[in-house]
């Protein structure tokens, strides 16, 4: 018989680890290998069961650590090694839960331009014919119970620490039949072929993941566009952070239309509330911060939490709130990604809320809370006095252009100028915008020959130049070559951004525009409200021709059908008794 070194039992030469990701709690992966039995255990629970670990061969080859997205630099669990709070786990369920894996992170990675309702994990194969692969408290295991959006994910095998090392089958002469390239979307990266066997195989045991997970990647989905809504006072995408958790929270138990109208009102209300009460300019990503916050008031909402447990579920929040300005700054995809850190965090700052475990007395305004921590100086009595006065879901305003909020109103500008005296690219000398700092801070950045395309999104000279060129701006200008056309980098340097001082650090208005022709003349135009804001709002037919294009450009084929249904099913949403039929437009086919 095998046997087993029981728990809570380590010895010196055995010490006791646990395995850890720098992407999600307790997703780890198996080296790449051609044999099957590396290749069945993608996704696992690594919280299963904490025990004792061998050799450090042994834990080298159990542990490695093989997320694509992981820096070259992250620390092997051999050399640096967590103690687990096995107490912890005992005590709460929610940790429990989160302890669930994503191995597929590379589906977080490609703009797809669509939501996904979670991650899709491969299933370990064979993970119930043989009693190691068991799980359960007669066990030792840990069970992952159902969160959000999903079913729990299949138990992997048994964890390898109560395994003796076995030598791996030889690996399997590679299929020489004509191959079937991945799709980015579902999980396989760029340059990787499968046999369209293995593929109908593999497409079997995909299943959706958590609630944690699912409001991670959709998070991270509205928000990488760019495209999403803003509340231009308090300079904060409300929606992003948001409507991910209560869609997720929708999939695990029923949810009317009228529910989910009144939480997005309540979380819209308190993260908008947060910035208007900021009195100086960012020093921390809003949107991913007191978006989080606004995500478990929600939550709260939807669960029916009095007073008490709301706000134990707000210091949680506090203790998991993040979102840095330097990815901003480098336009780099971290940061849509920090929108889905904090919409992750706001379901579990609930979920431990639920559970018992008490929060802090003043999460906002005690002396390391929220507002002195990531505000520096705030004044909430205005904001305050128009809580159930003031609807700040009324003050959104809804994108026109895939490109940062920032840069729409030299947009503006510039397409009235172009209406007014209908000159070309190639007459255009240069072009000069005066803006607020908050407009410096956020989308005056140089002009590169070939950015990425979140930086692409955010910089006003690209985006200006993309204008000139082609007379509107979309999603296709902010994808591969469209990216380092020489042209638009011509363009893009002759836009110069200029400092107009401002009492309001959140102020994005007034802007002006100095257009220098080849022919000497000088245009000008003064931009005081954009388009899409509350005081200039969209017409049904723009909003409708958006959300038409957004469909039409996802990565994978949609059913125009089912664009048209959704339309319908948000036309009477607050009528609906269950959002089952408005989750399933959004399910991706098959």
């Amino acid at each position: 018989m095998r046997s087993r070194v029981p728990a809570g039992r380590p010895s010196r030469s055995r010490p006791r680890v646990s395995t850890f990701s720098p992407i999600a709690p307790g997703c780890t992966a198996k080296p790449r290998s051609a044999s099957s039995a590396s290749n069945s255990a993608c996704s696992r629970c690594t919280c299963r069961r904490f025990g004792c670990v061998g050799s450090r061969a042994t834990r080298d080859r159990c542990f490695t650590l093989s997320p694509r997205c992981a820096s070259p630099s992250t620390p092997r669990p051999a050399s640096r090694r967590i103690e687990p709070v096995t107490g912890l786990l005992k005590a709460c369920a929610p940790l429990r839960a989160t302890a669930t894996t994503t191995a597929c992170i590379p589906a977080l990675l490609p703009s797809s331009g669509r939501a996904v309702e979670g991650i899709a994990v491969r299933r370990p194969r064979r993970a119930a014919r043989s009693r190691r692969h068991a799980t359960g408290p007669g066990r030792g295991g840990v069970r992952s119970r159902t969160q959000g959006a999903v079913a729990p994910l299949a138990a992997g095998r048994h964890h390898a620490a109560h395994e003796p090392a076995r030598r791996r089958p030889p690996p399997r002469r590679p299929c020489r039949r004509a191959a079937l390239r991945r799709h980015p979307a579902r999980g396989g990266g760029a340059g990787q072929d499968l046999h369209p066997r293995h593929a109908r195989r593999r497409h079997r045991r995909v299943q959706r993941a958590g609630g944690g997970a699912a409001a991670l990647v959709n998070a991270f989905q509205v928000h990488c566009q760019e495209y999403d809504s803003l509340h231009e006072g308090a300079v904060l995408h409300a929606m992003a952070t948001l409507l991910p958790a209560l869609l997720a929270e929708a999939e695990a138990r029923p949810v009317s239309g009228a529910d989910l109208i009144t939480a997005v009102v309540a979380g819209v209300d308190v993260a908008a509330s947060l910035g208007l009460a900021a009195r100086q300019g960012w020093r921390f990503f809003r949107p991913a911060t007191s978006g989080g916050f606004g995500a478990v008031a929600g939550l709260a909402r939807l669960r029916g939490y009095d007073a008490a447990r709301t706000m134990a579920a707000f210091g949680m929040q506090l203790g998991q709130a993040s979102g840095t300005m330097q990815a901003h700054a480098e336009g780099s995809p971290l940061l849509p990604m920090q929108i889905g850190f904090n919409a992750r965090a706001a379901i579990q700052s609930c979920d431990l809320a639920e559970a018992g475990f008490a929060g802090l007395d003043a999460p906002f305004e005690g002396r390391f809370g929220y507002l002195p921590l990531f505000e520096g100086a705030w004044d909430c009595a205005e904001v305050l006095d128009a809580l159930g006065r003031v609807w700040r879901v009324t003050e959104l305003s809804h994108k026109p252009f895939p490109s940062g909020r920032a840069t729409h109103g030299g947009v503006d500008a510039l397409l009235a100028l172009r209406a007014a005296h209908g000159f070309t690219a190639e007459q255009v000398e240069s072009i000069s915008v005066a803006a607020p700092p908050l407009i410096n801070q956020l989308v005056n950045r140089p002009a590169l020959p070939a950015p990425g395309a979140a930086y692409a999104r955010l910089c006003l000279p690209f985006v200006l130049a993309k204008l000139l060129q082609h007379g509107r701006i979309e999603l296709s200008q902010f994808r591969g070559a469209a990216l380092a056309d020489p042209v638009t980098y011509d363009l893009a340097r002759r836009v110069t951004v200029t400092r107009v001082e401002d009492p309001n650090p959140n102020a994005l208005l007034p802007q002006a525009m100095e257009v220098r022709l080849r022919d000497g003349r000088v245009l000008t135009h003064r931009v005081e409200t954009m388009l899409a804001s509350p005081a200039n709002p969209l017409t049904r037919e723009q909003h409708l021709a958006k959300f038409r294009s957004c469909w039409a450009y996802a990565a994978e084929p949609l059913d125009p059908a089912g664009a048209e249904a959704l339309i319908g099913l948000v036309d009477r949403l607050e009528t609906l008794p269950d959002l089952g039929p408005l989750l399933a437009c959004l399910s991706p086919p098959g």
